[in-house]
């Protein structure tokens, strides 16, 4: 009796859970995806609460020494020990303010205008950016900002572009126009 109860393990109920939620993301993610979740699993324990910190460039550390619960992120880090699941895809769009400018016409206005970007604070820059760069393409950044968050009131009222992920346009980039 005694190996078939350890081998069922503990029952959870969650009606009666209290959790204490940390979750590791940055603010794509965090806006995106963290208050839907918050809201389901709050509808379904006891009492939830939540902790978001910055992801950053994530490694699996993070979640092997405890820092973190969960890490929602771009780029999962390697590690046989660590469960891993997709939860949506994205690509990457030019945003611009439409008051100030028209989309770009070519690839030429395009690499020719002034640029915001993100550069987080490792220095660890957007894919997008990086991958223009392996293709011998620069473009002039006038500001890059640590964040996504950052990046509107440095677009709004210019002439500058951002290229950011296309899933920012509901939320922060809700005021901007879109070209491919």
């Amino acid at each position: 009796a005694n190996m078939r109860d350890f081998s069922r393990g503990a029952r959870f109920d969650p009606a009666t859970a209290e959790i204490d939620l940390v979750v590791a993301a940055n603010d794509l993610q965090r806006d995106l995806l963290l208050p839907g979740f918050a809201l389901a699993l709050e509808q379904e324990v006891k009492r939830l609460t939540l902790r978001v910190i910055p992801s950053d460039a994530p490694t699996a550390d993070i979640l092997r020494e405890g820092l973190c619960d969960l890490l929602v992120t771009p780029f999962p880090p390697d590690g046989a020990d660590i469960l891993q699941r997709s939860l949506f895809r994205d690509e990457y769009v030019c945003f611009y303010d439409p008051a100030r400018r028209a989309a770009p016409r070519s690839r030429a206005d395009y690499l020719a205008a002034r640029h915001v970007t993100v550069v987080y604070p490792d220095r660890t820059r957007l894919v997008f950016d990086t991958a223009m760069e392996k293709a011998g393409m620069s473009r002039d950044f006038a500001v890059a900002v640590a964040s996504f968050s950052g990046v509107a009131a440095f677009l709004r009222g210019t002439d500058r572009l951002a290229t950011l992920p296309r899933l920012l346009g509901p939320g922060l980039m809700r005021d901007f126009a879109t070209a491919p």
